[in-house]
């Protein structure tokens, strides 16, 4: 018969140019269409959740329609079928509002539960759970038109004001919520591809399609109802398989009606409070020469062993080290908690500047066995965007400007 002889020689003389993250796709359409199942994928929110394995073999039917389909369209899923990620994060850029359940592993078998309120322009609130301990749950409210931040101990009624400088009014002081938006934004503005449409999955009986992308040490996937687009769940790690974060977003509303008495600031009745100031402005190089100075200072000369989340840790073992230890039971009152709090905040602005670096700044730490004074060791150096020469921070926490070819081999 002619017409089969004429797919033979169709199928012998193309040239098939293959993505596996379009077979996928494709296959799963193809699927759909002849009725058949397909195995569910798990969901989970550790760092290898996107470490998938192949699917279970399929009729020859359904791989021939998915080899001419490649053919013959030559594009992601089927006339536009597949989603377009602009359409899934689109929601979520544009909340003025939005609520979610949030659970976080921290490591060591922590697991930190909480409910976040957002409402623009950055009010936000907090409510945590930690399951046991003297603060079983704390309550943390960000005003930034008042410029102030309020983190209420129910279970010792006590609180802490925090003065936010360099507030603005206009911006968000959401870290949970407004800077995730903002890495999304630079994930759908990017030419490099980089972001995986992983098909089809089910979440809580619901049918859902993911999205996956990666910037710096961090992976975000997120998942999205396959009829109206919203996202169902969004999962963040942080590290790799040996040290991560890992953060798991469900219960996703947004635009939802918030009572504006839920930002308010002003103190519960019965509560002692104490106080202190955070800064707000971007985090920024001198955020890091300051943590330097604060862990040499403490350590008798010595320097972070890393610039990672281990800084964290390892703040409570320094300050011990001065002599300063924090009783947690006693609550804010004890000036050594005021002062972890304050060590604490140090490490989370210079790690914030560092994961803000872009990959073409080439950065490098190599404080590991540095000794402070020492004025020809360098200890961190990258390349800011648009320069030709690179910053350099010696052991003596002074800054200068090297050519590359000058820089540490």
């Amino acid at each position: 018969m002619k017409h089969i002889e004429d797919v033979k020689t169709l199928f012998r003389n193309a040239t098939i140019h293959t993505n596996p993250a379009r077979d996928r796709t494709i296959l799963a359409e193809a699927i759909d269409a002849g009725g058949l199942k397909t195995s569910q994928r798990p969901v989970r929110g550790k760092a290898n959740i996107w470490r998938r394995t192949m699917r279970n073999p399929v009729t020859k039917l359904a791989m021939a329609a998915a080899v001419v389909l490649a053919v013959v369209v030559g594009i992601y899923g089927l006339g536009g079928s597949q989603p377009a990620f602009a359409d899934v994060v689109k929601p979520m850029l544009a909340a003025q509002t939005a609520t979610y359940t949030l659970v976080a592993h921290m490591g060591h078998g922590q697991t930190i539960r909480g409910q976040v309120q957002f409402k623009e322009p950055g009010f936000v609130r907090q409510v945590a759970e930690f399951g046991s301990g003297p603060f079983p749950q704390l309550i943390e409210i960000t005003n930034p038109v008042e410029g102030k931040k309020l983190v209420l101990m129910p279970a010792r009624k006590t609180a802490l004001v925090v003065d936010l400088k360099n507030a603005k009014p206009q911006s968000d002081q959401s870290r949970a919520f407004q800077q995730f938006r903002e890495t999304i934004q630079r994930a759908q503005e990017g030419a490099d591809g980089s972001i995986e449409y992983l098909g089809r999955s089910q979440i809580g009986g619901r049918d859902v399609i993911g999205y996956r992308f990666t910037e710096g040490s961090q992976g975000i996937t997120i998942w999205a109802d396959a009829q109206s687009l919203l996202p169902v769940q969004i999962e963040r790690t942080v590290g790799d398989d040996t040290e991560s974060l890992s953060m798991v977003m469900s219960d996703i509303q947004f635009d939802v009606p918030l009572d504006p008495s839920l930002f308010s600031t002003a103190m519960p009745e019965g509560y002692t409070a104490q106080s202190m100031q955070q800064d707000e402005s971007p985090a920024a190089e001198r955020d890091l020469v300051e943590l330097l100075q604060f862990w040499s200072e403490s350590t008798g000369g010595h320097f972070p062993t890393a610039l990672d989340k281990t800084m964290f840790e390892k703040v409570d073992e320094i300050l011990r080290v001065r002599g300063v230890r924090p009783d947690k039971t006693k609550g804010l009152a004890d000036p050594a908690i005021r002062a972890f709090l304050g060590g604490t905040l140090k490490v989370t602005r210079a790690h914030e500047f560092i994961q803000a670096l872009p990959k073409e700044t080439d950065w490098h730490y190599a404080g590991k066995d540095a000794t402070f004074g020492d004025a020809t060791k360098p200890v961190f150096w990258y390349r800011p965007p648009g320069s030709a020469t690179y910053r350099v921070i010696y052991a003596d926490l002074s800054i200068r400007n090297v050519a590359p070819e000058s820089l540490p081999q």
